[in-house]
């Protein structure tokens, strides 16, 4: 099996249709095709902090995350760990590799109880040939991870403050939802999950946030990250005082 891949019970293939079409991505093919690739999809769940592939490992499948939180990440010479992306629920995985059939680029890593729909290069690929919009769709989802990589080098450079409220401010758009006291982050990190997107220590990590507490800026709630000053968080992310 490839990737060291851990499979599930196996869903019909019009459950496994329903899912995929869930993804925007699969909304842009022929309904022929979406059976086609329902019919060959594989249901895989993997807990929290279990590795879905490593760097360097054959790159034939892509996964559409169904339920959960992937890491995406790489270790630098210093054998520090970069976080480059986080994909939620509705988003693929190795879509890379399973693109040009070369080696994974990165890490993959649940940070929560995860479901994906894994297909594989040698179903994906004749499909992705006979639909030109889905061809340009996927150069749009690639793009947007692009950008969202540049972005995360980017904050490297920066001081720790305007950092770490940027990264708060991402991952509010990208997992937040509105509560009466302000924008909660729907997305339980531990410390240490949280030190290794912002790219710093827990300790410099926690007086930061101790910091933002103490001027209202941010909450925190039943283990989860309310914004409550999402107008003070995006300046500090500006570099503003």
């Amino acid at each position: 099996m490839p990737d060291g891949l851990k499979e599930t019970g196996s869903p019909s293939a019009q459950d496994k249709k329903s899912l995929l079409l869930a993804h925007t991505f699969i909304e842009s093919l022929d309904d022929e095709d979406v059976d086609r690739l329902a019919q060959h999809a594989r249901l895989m769940t993997y807990g929290a902090g279990e590795t879905i592939f490593r760097k360097g490992d054959p790159g034939l499948s892509m996964m559409v995350v169904i339920k959960g939180c992937v890491r995406i990440s790489t270790i630098t010479s210093e054998a520090k760990e970069i976080v480059l992306n986080l994909i939620q629920a509705g988003e693929v995985v190795g879509e890379i590799a399973l693109l040009d059939g070369k080696e994974r680029s990165a890490d993959a890593t649940a940070i929560q109880f995860t479901e994906a729909l894994v297909l594989e290069r040698r179903d994906f690929l004749p499909v992705l040939e006979r639909n030109p919009r889905a061809a340009i769709r996927m150069l749009e989802v690639l793009c947007d991870r692009l950008r969202r990589t540049s972005e995360q080098v980017e904050d490297l450079i920066m001081t720790n403050a305007v950092r770490f409220a940027r990264v708060l401010v991402r991952l509010a758009e990208q997992f937040g939802h509105e509560v009466d006291v302000g924008m909660q982050i729907d997305l339980r990190l531990s410390q240490s999950e949280l030190g290794k997107i912002t790219g710093t220590t827990r300790e410099t990590l926690n007086r930061q946030l101790a910091e933002w507490r103490e001027q209202d800026i941010i909450a925190l709630e039943s283990g989860k990250i309310v914004i409550r000053n999402m107008r003070a968080l995006k300046r500090i992310g500006d570099g503003e005082r």
